[in-house]
């Protein structure tokens, strides 16, 4: 499934929780990605992210890939690991607004107990979020 998103709005809905649970288990960690012209990292970004889910299993782990106006392959990438992996949640800008418009975008979408950014290019390591996690 891919949202359009027309026009992003600049508050969080309401109903996102933002690290608002403290049971641990059967618990949704949400991760947003904004990806702009991501062809080239998604084939390297995807796999670590899934190996997630082997470090991470008391979690369940939701995906929220943000397109921020991109005109090359990311999408049709995006769209065809949706269908290998579950729990991808893909949301495609009508135009580029900038990552900070985009991960609030994500945020929107997010349905964890707890959600995490991280850049496309894994600038910082996804596991990194264990730390996170054992913290929170």
């Amino acid at each position: 499934m891919v949202f359009l998103v027309q026009h992003v709005r600049l508050s969080i809905r309401n109903g996102v929780r933002v690290c608002a649970s403290t049971q641990i288990n059967n618990m949704t960690f949400s991760i947003v990605i904004p990806i702009y012209f991501a062809e080239k990292n998604l084939p390297h970004t995807l796999p670590r992210l899934q190996h997630l889910r082997e470090l991470l299993p008391k979690y369940t782990i939701e995906y929220i890939f943000v397109d921020d106006g991109s005109t090359d392959r990311s999408l049709s990438l995006l769209q065809e690991a949706q269908r290998n992996i579950p729990g991808i949640t893909i949301v495609k800008l009508s135009k580029n607004v900038g990552s900070m418009m985009a991960i609030q975008a994500g945020l929107s979408f997010a349905r964890g107990d707890c959600v995490g950014m991280v850049t496309q290019d894994l600038q910082d390591p996804p596991e990194l979020f264990m730390e996170m996690l054992e913290s929170w």
